[in-house]
């Protein structure tokens, strides 16, 4: 069909008027590499008018680097002959624009090229938004595949859509294995588990399980995914793992259940030590006036012992509740545990063999060498009990760095491990998740008291250490310790010496006896007064302050702790202030309203826990004064 003139100059009419009013950058280049002709869009991007680029040199408009680019486009049109669609960024004086162009031939009429034809559309605020929705995508995906659970979704078939995760690599499988697969096929549990839960998620219910898979726990949440017109169109669900939290849960059950014993604790020990202090100090009083030959003796012996025996009692409640006072210093680890061998060696008896594995240049730790001793013959009392009939006791010791066995609560930093495993029965999941409570013990009720365990664990925790314990039924146990390491280098244990003779006091040194407790205190000032002290006895701290306000000398103040109205180190305050220098010894059943945070003493004065005896009382005097 052939087009009228008319029909011709009319169509130039519209597509001139198309190109004259487009949005769009409409141009003609042609070989000379000049501007033929732009329409007055594609000239106000650069702040002119058609007429002023109309004629001029591309190159002369455009920066080099981007006039280099669209030369090299340019060239492959007019070589080839053929359309060419592009996208780029380019400039706009000081503006940088994203452009998609069109460049098509314009014939010369003999099968050559004349010029080239070129649309181009400003997409910056297109490739913007897209660069944001790509950006936003990136985020969504690596948020996804960090957040510490599984996240998965099925479509209506239950084929695995999506699934992602840090808990997925936990879990050992990965997102590419898992997607385009069946649900249930997946071998890695806990998603086998899931094949059944899945159906009814399917059918429109929503379902939470926790599930066991051996020692791990997994929470899991699954709901359907609807369209738009209310059908089930698949299902999605979250994977939990939250063994870790169970630990933490069952770590701060023991915690509360320490701190609410440890405080009964502490109230029975306060007076339960006064009366333990008076019967012990008489009991050896009186030995010393009874013949050795004696029936007499012979009973204050029992009685000495059973005043211990309960002393110690009162200590392990103590030591579990976290109130014990501790005199840490720097120690080896390993010549802590070669020292306690021998006695470990006759504790156990010939059926048991100890296999003790040292790591070497072992770094030191902070501690107090008597309670770590109590913690490992605690540990290797509970061992021998799980093996009646023989077996391997192991103590390795190792140089490790927290976090490890991914325990949260461990800060970071080097610790020492001290690893002591058994070759016994094993134990339950119940019994490992009680075996730290005080009290709690698996034997009959005339053969333990179950505060072994709870007290080693109030120990190590008063250490700023983590003990932790593995165990299955017919494959032992291992309770594994992590000790805080020191930079510096251990000093050697000290070794228990012999009680020194009683140090003889002057009646030129008189001590300020503070005690509410009669028969404590009338003990006190005897046994000082036989050692040759001057002591001035006060029942309450304001007969304390009576009896000081005098210029007579003062040497010492022993005072109690806990005492009605006025506390000791409150009444040491006082009289200090007015007496500068003056020495304190504190006495105390119930010692932690006098330690500082770390366990040690407070550097108000020293300490002498009740209940104590004689040469413990002349000893701790003397040093007081001599430290003064």
């Amino acid at each position: 069909m052939r087009v009228r003139s008319t029909d011709q100059q009319s169509l130039g009419d519209y597509y001139r008027v198309l190109a004259e009013t487009a949005e769009d950058h409409i141009f003609v280049i042609d070989r000379g590499d000049r501007i033929e002709y732009c329409n007055p869009s594609a000239a106000r991007a650069h702040g002119a008018l058609p007429e002023q680029l109309i004629g001029r040199c591309r190159s002369e408009i455009f920066p080099p680097d981007v006039a280099e680019r669209q030369g090299r486009n340019l060239a492959q049109v007019f070589a080839t002959g053929k359309p060419l669609y592009v996208e780029g960024r380019t400039l706009y004086g000081d503006r940088e624009v994203w452009l998609s162009t069109w460049l098509a031939p314009v014939s010369d009429g003999n099968s050559g090229v004349k010029a080239v034809l070129g649309v181009s559309r400003d997409m910056t605020d297109r490739k913007r938004a897209e660069d944001e929705l790509r950006a936003s995508e990136q985020r969504r995906r690596l948020v996804l595949a960090h957040v510490p659970l599984v996240m998965w979704a099925t479509d209506r078939r239950g084929t695995v859509t999506l699934c992602t995760g840090r808990g997925l690599e936990q879990l050992g499988a990965s997102s590419e294995a898992m997607i385009g697969r069946a649900f249930g096929e997946a071998a890695v549990e806990p998603f086998p588990s899931l094949r059944a839960p899945l159906g009814q998620v399917l059918a429109g219910e929503s379902v939470s399980h926790r599930i066991a898979v051996g020692e791990r726990t997994f929470d899991t949440s699954s709901v359907p995914l609807r369209d738009e017109q209310g059908a089930v169109a698949g299902a999605t669900g979250v994977i939990v793992d939250i063994t870790e939290r169970l630990h933490l849960e069952v770590e701060l059950s023991n915690a509360q259940k320490l701190e609410a014993l440890g405080r009964l604790a502490g109230g029975i020990a306060h007076d339960f030590n006064n009366n333990l202090t008076a019967i012990l100090g008489y009991v050896e009083l009186m030995t010393a006036r009874v013949p050795d030959t004696s029936p007499a003796a012979r009973d204050l012996t029992e009685v000495r012992h059973a005043a211990e025996r309960s002393a110690g009692l009162v200590r392990r409640l103590l030591a579990f509740a976290r109130h014990q006072v501790l005199q840490p210093r720097s120690l080896d680890l390993n010549a802590v545990i070669a020292g306690l061998r021998p006695m470990l060696e006759r504790l156990l008896g010939e059926h048991i063999r100890i296999d003790v594995n040292a790591a070497p240049e072992l770094p030191a730790i902070t501690g107090d060498a008597g309670e770590i001793e109590h913690v490992i013959m605690n540990l290797a009392l509970n061992a021998r009990d799980a093996m009646p009939d023989g077996g391997t006791l192991t103590i390795d010791t190792a140089n490790v760095t927290a976090p490890v066995d991914r325990r949260p609560t461990m800060a970071a930093g080097p610790y020492v491990l001290m690893r002591v495993a058994d070759t016994g029965a094993g134990m339950t999941p119940q019994v490992r998740q009680h075996v730290f409570e005080p009290f709690f013990t698996t034997k009959p009720p005339d053969q333990g008291t179950g505060l072994g365990l709870s007290a080693a664990y109030g120990i190590i925790k008063q250490l700023n250490g983590f003990i932790w314990v593995e165990s299955e039924v017919g494959t032992g146990s291992t309770f594994s310790v992590y000790w805080p390491a020191l930079a510096t280098a251990a000093r050697e244990p000290r070794v228990s010496a012999a009680p020194e003779p009683q140090a003889v006091g002057r009646p030129d040194q008189t001590i300020l006896l503070v005690e509410d407790e009669d028969t404590v205190r009338r003990f006190a000032r005897l046994a000082l007064e036989r050692s040759g002290f001057r002591v001035i006895e006060a029942a309450t701290p304001e007969e304390a302050l009576a009896h000081a306000a005098g210029d007579q000398p003062l040497s010492l103040l022993l005072t109690d702790v806990v005492m009605p109205r006025m506390s000791g180190p409150e009444l040491a305050g006082r009289l200090t202030m007015a007496r500068p220098g003056l020495p304190v010894l504190y006495m105390s059943g119930y010692p932690s309203s006098v330690v500082s945070p770390d366990g040690g003493l407070a550097p108000s004065g020293r300490l002498l826990a009740k209940p104590f005896t004689i040469a413990q009382l002349i000893a701790s005097v003397r040093a007081a004064l001599e430290g003064a």
